[in-house]
């Protein structure tokens, strides 16, 4: 992985390539921290859409919501947080069914 001191906007780091990216991201899901996972894997395919090893680790951010739901179905972060990784790899009739799913739960 090649990391650079600052970045465009002057903020933080930034990688010149992909390596790397899928580590830290499952170690990010294996402690538990599923969103900081998803918003690196986004970040990373918003620089790099063509890397299918970065699009490929998605479902395993959406296999571990789907355990969480099955131990909470009406979890609403779980539920948001699948609902939205759905619609980033194009699936929006199940990501509406899921935030339908978190709407209906809310009013129960």
């Amino acid at each position: 992985m090649v990391m650079h001191a600052g970045n465009a906007d002057g903020g933080g780091s930034c990688r010149a390539d992909s390596t790397g990216y899928q580590p830290e991201a499952m170690r990010l899901m294996g402690s538990g921290r599923m969103r900081d996972a998803q918003k690196l894997l986004e970040g990373a395919l918003r620089r790099f859409p063509g890397d299918v090893s970065l699009w490929l680790n998605l479902p395993a951010a959406l296999l571990s919501l789907d355990g969480a739901l099955r131990a909470d179905p009406r979890n609403i972060l779980a539920l948001l947080m699948r609902a939205h990784i759905l619609e980033a790899q194009g699936q929006t009739r199940q990501a509406a069914r899921d935030i339908q799913r978190e709407l209906a739960g809310a009013r129960a």
